[in-house]
């Protein structure tokens, strides 16, 4: 009897773990929100940029893949540029809070995600910074890039000296 019963508890144990899997339960919500989740994310981008992201499901591999739409042609996202990369994981990421019943942050964080852009991938996520201005009371960067500063209502800037740092607010 009390070696059925641990075969039991690993069975159990089994089942749990497989619905708590990456491919378990939480794929299976994902799937089913997918539509709310793209529109969301064409909400966001609406009139920053040119292209869409779109979140499908590959029903092959069960897993969801993310792709740039240009209306004339689409690519997986390992395939993008650096900005439309930015741009995807910006949107996703405030999308997926947007639509979550979990409790909101009113502080979004960006820690150095923007040193892979060009002038006109600056001008697009500074774009889309002002954007997000009306979903989070605080947006807090850490960046080395000005383009990216200028948008900023205020900025600490630090500097090195030989012994030390100093953070100067304005």
């Amino acid at each position: 009897i009390a070696r059925d019963s641990l075969l039991d508890k690993m069975r159990v144990d089994e089942i749990i773990s497989a619905a708590f899997s990456k491919k378990g339960i939480p794929l299976m919500i994902v799937k089913s929100q997918l539509p709310v989740i793209n529109t969301e994310i064409s909400k966001i981008l609406h009139g920053i940029v040119d292209f869409s992201i779109e979140l499908e499901n590959d029903e092959e591999s069960d897993s969801i893949e993310i792709y740039i739409n240009y209306g004339d042609s689409r690519r997986i996202i390992e395939l993008c540029s650096g900005m439309e990369k930015t741009i995807a994981s910006i949107s996703i990421r405030v999308a997926l809070c947007n639509i979550s019943s979990l409790p909101k942050s009113d502080i979004f964080v960006i820690d150095e995600g923007f040193g892979t852009l060009d002038e006109a991938g600056i001008e697009s996520c500074s774009r889309l910074l002002t954007t997000l201005k009306k979903y989070f009371r605080m947006i807090l960067m850490i960046t080395h890039v000005d383009g990216i500063k200028d948008i900023a209502d205020h900025v600490i800037e630090i500097t090195k000296t030989e012994k030390d740092s100093c953070a100067v607010f304005t």
